[in-house]
């Protein structure tokens, strides 16, 4: 038999699995990280938990041997939310038993930080938890700046987190400054910029970026001409799309921090529109 899908109990995070013909002899150790892709911080979780691994329904240490036709448990302890509940409704544009999909409104953080104890999406999916009497963790997978809008992954378990983190994508539309035609693909390493803890830039010794876009139409106001424009990322880094165009000579609309105005919009024009991974 190949590989069974995984069943997520109450929790979100329980699965089996029954072992196929080529992992017979194999340690439960070597399935649960090669075959079921299970990371190495949840296998120590589960060495530890009560009944962690179960084997044909006894525990099992990491180190046994599997037989073909063998049937496997993992229960990781639960995952809890200790984070005050922010009652703001956040439109979900997806949900499973291990994945939900937030549409996260412009001016709200991801995380808790200084100033933003109570407000972020955080709080909002723990909330959402405890209004459904569901127990899982926070666990955002491709997390968004405080002033861009739209789609944001949150893994409901350890196990997705880890598997989704490995083949995210995301598509985003803009509003720059400025005429643009036609599509390109910018590849321009970004760093962090001198003197500053926030800031990045364009510049030799920097992570590698690379950014697709394309533009969709011509907007004006008020004699200004601004561009639609779809982008979608080949890397992840930090304001990668804003520092890419602020460099290209379009900044994002609202974009103070990169040279955009903000007398058309007071935050970043940016809208994540669509996320997507393999497993």
């Amino acid at each position: 038999m190949g590989r069974r899908a995984a069943i997520p109990s109450k929790d979100g995070e329980n699965m089996d699995w029954r072992i196929p013909p080529q992992w017979d002899g194999a340690m439960v150790k070597s399935f649960l990280r090669l075959y079921c892709g299970v990371s190495a911080r949840t296998l120590t979780r589960l060495k530890k938990a009560e009944n962690g691994i179960l084997l044909n329904g006894r525990p099992a240490i990491a180190t046994t041997r599997l037989q073909q036709g063998d049937f496997l448990e993992i229960h990781p302890p639960a995952g809890e939310n200790h984070l005050p509940g922010l009652q703001v409704d956040v439109p979900v544009l997806w949900e499973d038993g291990d994945v939900i999909v937030f549409d996260k409104p412009p001016g709200m953080p991801v995380h808790p930080s200084p100033g933003h104890d109570c407000d972020s999406l955080a709080n909002a999916a723990a909330a959402y938890a405890a209004r459904r009497k569901e127990r899982w963790a926070f666990r955002c997978v491709g997390r968004l700046d405080s002033g861009t809008s739209g789609a944001v992954i949150v893994a409901k378990n350890a196990h997705a987190a880890y598997c989704i983190s490995k083949s995210i994508q995301k598509e985003y539309l803009a509003l720059c400054e400025g005429t643009l035609t036609g599509e390109g693909v910018i590849d321009a390493p970004i760093r962090l910029q001198a003197g500053s803890k926030i800031r990045r830039e364009v510049g030799a010794g920097g992570q590698e970026a690379v950014t697709q876009w394309r533009a969709l139409e011509d907007l004006s106001c008020n004699s200004t001409v601004f561009t639609v424009v779809l982008l979608a990322l080949q890397t992840g880094r930090t304001h990668q799309i804003r520092v890419h165009m602020a460099n290209a000579g379009h900044p994002l609309v609202g974009d103070d921090l990169y040279g955009g105005s903000t007398a058309l919009l007071p935050r970043q024009a940016l809208h994540c529109r669509q996320v997507g991974f393999f497993t």
